[in-house]
């Protein structure tokens, strides 16, 4: 385990001397091994403070959209349908962002290529296991556009003998 570790992290390459030259301009003194540790958190800083503001826009786009469904109709039951789909919109879209924000700083901490290996294969059993989970869930979703089912709708069902 030990030789894959070190044989799968990427060693930093030197520091950038433009980064070096204009933190050293700002009054800023590093060195190369302080510029090696500055860097990756920089990246990954920036990386949480953008997701932070796509979290942000992605909610505003999504009530705006519940405000404009809403005032188009009067019907109760629509407005509901409306609220329902937009936290289901939310929640795919924030799920959605904060997967790719953890795969972005993984990758930014090299590990993509230690742990590639196990992730395959447990995304791939996770993903047979959750598979009729998404599939009902998937099925929710378009019952839901597509205005399918009311509660004030009943079913008639056929009668079936027990054997």
């Amino acid at each position: 385990m030990l030789f894959c570790f070190r044989k799968c992290v990427r060693k930093p390459k030197h520091a950038d001397p433009r980064m070096k030259a204009l933190l050293n301009s700002l009054g800023i003194s590093v060195t190369d091994k302080s510029l090696e540790l500055f860097l990756p958190a920089s990246h990954i800083l920036i990386i949480l403070i953008l997701s932070w503001l796509l979290m942000r826009v992605s909610r505003k786009l999504i009530s705006t959209f519940k405000h404009y469904v809403t005032r188009r109709t009067l019907d109760a039951g629509s407005i509901k349908r409306a609220e329902t789909l937009g936290q289901v919109f939310s929640n795919v879209a924030i799920i959605t962002i904060l997967l790719i924000t953890g795969m972005l700083v993984l990758a930014r901490w090299h590990f993509h290529r230690t742990y590639s290996g196990g992730c395959r294969r447990g995304g791939c059993r996770g993903g047979f296991g959750a598979q009729s989970l998404i599939k009902d869930y998937f099925t929710g979703f378009f019952l839901l556009i597509e205005d399918q089912i009311r509660t004030e709708k009943s079913l008639k069902l056929p009668a079936k003998r027990a054997r």
